[in-house]
């Protein structure tokens, strides 16, 4: 689902912010989502050739187009990943990847994240807030 005024609005309408030096932020409640699945908030450049708001609605995921996934979590993990493509083909596994659930482990203990977890508790809402750092030269 793009984020646009209307439905009927066309992907030239879709919200296009300017995310890079930027940061978006956002409250997360995982409560109810189950372990077999997860929420997600991604951001997938769009383009009138083989990246269109069609050709994403009738794939599960289009691989021609550049992606971040900026969000796929449920209360047992949290992940960020990018997409990024060359000449239409995208990496089988993401060049970007952090993993909440193993990696935080070493850093913030193992049962930071999770139901009761002590740093985030994912039966409680949470604030997420994901920042685009970039320099002159990106």
């Amino acid at each position: 689902m793009l984020i646009k005024d209307y439905d009927w609005d066309g992907q030239q309408f879709a919200f296009k912010p300017y995310l890079r030096g930027g940061a978006m932020q956002y409250t997360v409640d995982l409560s109810t989502v189950p372990c077999g699945c997860v929420a997600g908030v991604y951001a997938v450049k769009l383009d009138d050739f083989g990246c269109s708001e069609e050709s994403l609605a009738t794939a599960d995921r289009n691989p021609s187009c550049p992606s971040i996934d900026i969000m796929q979590a449920n209360p047992y993990g949290f992940n960020v990943a990018a997409h990024p493509c060359a000449n239409g083909t995208c990496d089988a596994r993401s060049q970007c990847e952090y993993n909440m659930r193993e990696q935080g482990k070493e850093t913030y203990g193992e049962a930071a994240y999770g139901p009761g977890g002590s740093l985030i508790d994912t039966d409680l809402p949470f604030q997420v807030k994901t920042e685009f750092v970039s320099d002159r030269d990106y």
